[in-house]
């Protein structure tokens, strides 16, 4: 934005040459009105006026002040009669009008001393100007550096002030995370948490609330399969005291059945013994028999 209101030094610098020199080969015509001579200046002449318009127009493509622009005009108009003018002189000189000629020369040198005293006008004019809009730039550097420190001093204490927030933030849920890890570890099942929050401190809390809840339902099933076992054991119990209490049954009647046997065997001995003196009392009545039938 600044340089845009720059002019080149040098490039003013170059105009004012070219003026000084387009001068200097006018004054060798003079001094040598040959052929050779006004050829080899009309030759010169283009080329700095080529060389002038070029730089003219790189000066009138900055943003300059309206001062300036003023002062740019008036030295265009000086420098287009001085032109004007050294073509004339030419003329003259080609006409042998010398006189005439010289005449001319010291109105061409009044053009050209005009044009020149413009273009100091115009440096004096942009450099009062480019100081001015140094200092401005100054000022405005100082300024810039004052908003900056502030403002670097309001994001400093902001950051401070959030920074601490977050440290407090993150200390009290990680607090939390702590007893209740705690109180986990001591097997406490009834406390309950809920930290907020997508960062890692809220990963952990939930984490940990999920791992709470999955060990309450595990002591569920687990609680649950105890009552069933229990149920279980007393109903095995039961039908182990009545297999007790069958076998105590059958143990007695294979008693009374081992008893009954014992007396049945008696009988069976007594029945055996009876039989047997039947017998031997039969075979003595046979013989008692056989003994009268003889008779």
């Amino acid at each position: 934005m600044y340089e845009q209101h720059l002019i080149s030094i040098d490039t003013v610098h170059r105009i004012k040459q070219r003026v000084v020199l387009s001068n200097s080969y006018l004054m060798d015509v003079l001094r040598k009105p040959v052929e050779e001579t006004i050829v080899e200046a009309e030759e010169q002449f283009n080329q700095l006026t080529i060389g002038n318009e070029a730089d003219i127009y790189t000066i009138e493509i900055k943003d300059l002040s309206q001062g300036d622009k003023e002062i740019l005009n008036k030295f265009k108009e000086y420098l287009i009669l001085y032109q004007e003018e050294r073509e004339e002189v030419l003329k003259l000189v080609k006409s042998f009008r010398f006189y005439e000629a010289d005449r001319q020369y010291k109105k061409l040198e009044e053009a050209s001393n005009q044009a020149l005293l413009s273009l100091d006008e115009l440096i004096a004019s942009h450099k009062q100007g480019a100081t001015a809009a140094n200092l401005e730039n100054k000022q405005s550097y100082v300024n810039s550096i004052t908003i900056n420190r502030f403002i670097t001093m309001i994001g400093f204490i902001v950051a401070i002030l959030l920074g601490g927030f977050i440290s407090i933030n993150i200390s009290k849920r990680l607090s939390k995370a702590t007893q209740f890890a705690y109180s986990f570890g001591q097997g406490d099942l009834s406390q309950k948490m809920s930290i907020l929050g997508k960062d890692e401190v809220g990963v952990l809390g939930k984490s940990l609330k999920k791992a709470i809840e999955n060990m309450r339902v595990l002591l569920s099933e687990i609680t649950i399969g105890s009552t069933d076992m229990s149920a279980s054991s007393q109903e095995l119990s039961a039908t182990t005291e009545e297999m007790t209490s069958t076998i105590d049954n059958v143990t007695e009647l294979a008693q009374v059945i081992a008893e009954g046997t014992q007396g049945l065997s008696k009988i069976t001995q007594e029945v055996s013994k009876t039989l047997q003196e039947v017998y031997e009392l039969s075979i003595t009545l046979d013989q008692k028999m056989k003994g009268y039938n003889k008779y």
